[in-house]
């Protein structure tokens, strides 16, 4: 793989967990500047009521596609975990199940909403100077929301796929396509408030379209479009899983509509333009959170149907300054930690260097299942719940030195330094004396977490 491909089975650092979200991030900005530049070209080219009327009707839009952030987030965490439990042909066949209850469900939003924008756009401020650049861009997005909820459901899809940098290339080619229509229907040729809603329209056309052939043709990612199995269980745990993405969304619409019926009662449509203009901003700051949790959706769900929890911990700790983190994951330190221990006689006979290795690092591997069950035969099953626990708590500094502390008070107690002196006669090696491996106790440990390897 080259350097910058980042698979969801990685074990993530900083810089890789960076690496994966920065996409996404850009991609989510970019999506919130389509507003940003319809907002440009109308209040510059068209006026301040078609202005106003965009502001009005926005949130409703935005509150509809909501309903795609739902299905996208929620189903991908559902997609990764699918993945990581083995299980790549039920992941694709809910992926395509999810495809098309998007299109399906944003069809019949659509057509609900074209029949009842008019009250609608009354109920969120429009007055007779406004209502009807209201209904005409409204239809004219409504016209294209399938495809908007598509385009954002593909955000996270993408990025469960492994193609988040293919995702912001998608995002970045609708963009600059939102941006030269805007310029040539609203400035070259003015067809006005029409032009902007039509360049908005065909630009998330566009975003949909292309990654829909991309899953439809044989690829070279997780995922791909094939004959849905229409799982309504499935359905409901990715509609519950984003349920909270739609939430969030929903909110910030319905914010903004009771701030535009307040400020159209009191400053008119001046106070809309104002507030649309501050929005605009918050959206690109919004948008660093919004992208960030699309793309770590899909590592979480991952890792949890691998059932990797050393991974999950480490995901959930990422924090703190970089040079404790790069410490922190250092897997040499690890394998120095595990050399210094064989060599000190710490580690217990019946596991071996590599054993230690693997039910340190990889502890659901076969080799690390039978490290494990070989430790907690010697330990006892309170004891090894214990340096398990320690050990899951995992790649960090702090962990480390845990870890250090854990494994001189229970393998080096006097209880188990017996059944490991009993280990060593039973396997015909040498015994040290008890002596000698008692006072090993309390002694400091030979390496230090915050020795750089």
């Amino acid at each position: 793989r080259s350097f910058m491909t980042v698979s969801l089975s990685d074990h993530f650092t900083y810089q890789k967990l960076l690496r994966f979200v920065a996409p996404s991030i850009l991609m989510m900005i970019i999506t919130s500047i389509y507003s940003i530049v319809d907002g440009f070209f109308v209040s510059n080219f068209v006026g301040k009521n078609s202005f106003a009327a965009l502001n009005l009707i926005f949130p409703v839009i935005m509150a509809l596609a909501a309903v795609g952030f739902m299905i996208g987030t929620g189903g991908s965490a559902l997609i990764a975990k699918t993945l990581g439990e083995g299980k790549p042909r039920e992941a694709n066949e809910i992926f395509s199940m999810l495809v098309i209850v998007l299109a399906a469900g944003g069809a019949i939003l659509s057509g609900v909403c074209i029949v009842f924008l008019r009250p609608i756009s009354f109920a969120v401020g429009a007055t007779d100077l406004t209502i009807d650049d209201c209904v005409l861009y409204g239809r004219v997005l409504l016209a294209a929301l399938p495809f908007f909820m598509l385009q954002n459901s593909f955000q996270s899809f993408l990025a469960t796929a492994e193609k988040p940098h293919f995702g912001l290339r998608v995002t970045v080619f609708a963009g600059l396509t939102n941006m030269v229509l805007d310029f040539l229907l609203v400035y070259v040729f003015p067809f006005g408030l029409l032009g902007a809603a039509l360049a908005t329209a065909f630009s998330q056309i566009v975003g949909a379209l292309i990654p829909l052939v991309y899953f439809l043709r044989p690829n070279d990612s997780l995922l791909r479009l094939t004959r849905p199995r229409f799982d309504f269980r499935a359905l409901g745990k990715a509609c519950y899983n984003g349920s909270s993405e739609m939430v969030s969304n929903l909110s910030t619409s319905l914010v903004g509509v009771l701030y535009n019926v307040q400020l159209m009662a009191i400053a008119k449509e001046n106070g809309v333009n104002a507030y649309g203009v501050l929005m605009y901003v918050s959206f690109i700051f919004m948008a660093f959170f919004f992208g960030y949790s699309i793309a770590v959706t899909p590592v979480v769900g991952y890792h949890y149907g691998a059932q990797n929890h050393a991974e999950l911990k480490s995901l959930l700790k990422k924090k703190g300054s970089g040079k404790e983190f790069e410490l922190a994951v250092d897997t040499k330190g690890v394998d120095k930690l595990v050399n210094e221990m064989a060599d000190s006689g710490r580690l217990i006979v019946p596991v071996s260097k590599e054993e230690f290795r693997a039910w340190y690092h990889e502890p659901d591997s076969i080799a690390g299942k039978a490290a494990g069950k070989k430790l907690r035969s010697v330990l006892g099953s309170k004891e090894y719940k214990k340096l398990d626990e320690t050990a899951s708590s995992g790649y960090s500094t702090k962990g480390h030195s845990k870890l250090y502390g854990t494994l001189d008070g229970i393998i080096n107690s006097e209880a188990n330094v017996s059944k490991r002196l009993d280990a060593r006669g039973k396997s015909g090696k040498s015994a040290k004396p008890a002596e000698k491996a008692t006072s090993e106790i309390g002694r400091k440990p030979v390496y230090s977490p915050l020795e750089e390897v």
